[in-house]
């Protein structure tokens, strides 16, 4: 999905933008300087190569928070639950 939002921001001329992914391996491995020769360094590649004529282009791991919520509700009503006993 990354790849899909840097072409279109690209196309559509967008300056200073930020793509956040959950996936934290994908901005390491755009900061490395030797990329794998695999398939998944070919993805990083054609990323990488759009990337290098757009320095005001950022991408970004963010830790996605929806997973804790929804933990944390199942907890608080597990404990109610057995608080009625």
């Amino acid at each position: 999905m990354v790849l899909e939002a840097i072409k279109e921001a690209i196309s559509t001329g967008m300056q200073a933008v930020r793509f956040e992914t959950d996936c934290k391996t994908i901005p390491d491995a755009l900061s490395l300087n030797n990329i794998p020769q695999n398939e998944f360094g070919d993805l990083i590649s054609q990323r990488k190569s759009l990337l290098l004529n757009k320095p005001d282009f950022v991408v970004s791991y963010v830790r996605r928070q929806a997973n804790r919520v929804v933990l944390v509700d199942s907890l608080d009503y597990f404990s109610f639950i057995f608080k009625q006993y």
